[in-house]
């Protein structure tokens, strides 16, 4: 997989918005898309950054299309974890 990109190297996102996303700690393209994915998230992009949703999800979109390109996206989803247990050991059951 690539490596992660910027947002502000992306030349997508207003200035503003880029400044008050830095404020919150997100700072790359995937970063961007997980936090969109979340429930809610676009709204709380939306009330983060000052740009209107609709426009938020456009952006978005536009991020991870060059994403895509790039052959990116490894936080698109979640990660598959069937092959992990949860931490927790049976319990002896040949008493």
């Amino acid at each position: 997989m690539s490596a992660d990109v910027k947002l502000d190297e992306l030349g997508l996102w207003p200035d503003e918005a880029l400044a008050k996303l830095r404020g919150a700690w997100i700072t790359t393209a995937d970063q961007l898309i997980a936090m969109a994915r979340t429930s809610g998230g676009v709204a709380a992009l939306s009330e983060q950054t000052g740009v209107d949703a609709g426009e938020v999800s456009r952006l978005v979109g536009l991020t991870e299309a060059h994403r895509r390109e790039q052959g990116g996206l490894g936080m698109a989803g979640p990660a598959d974890t069937a092959d992990y247990g949860m931490g927790a050991l049976r319990p002896d059951t040949d008493e």
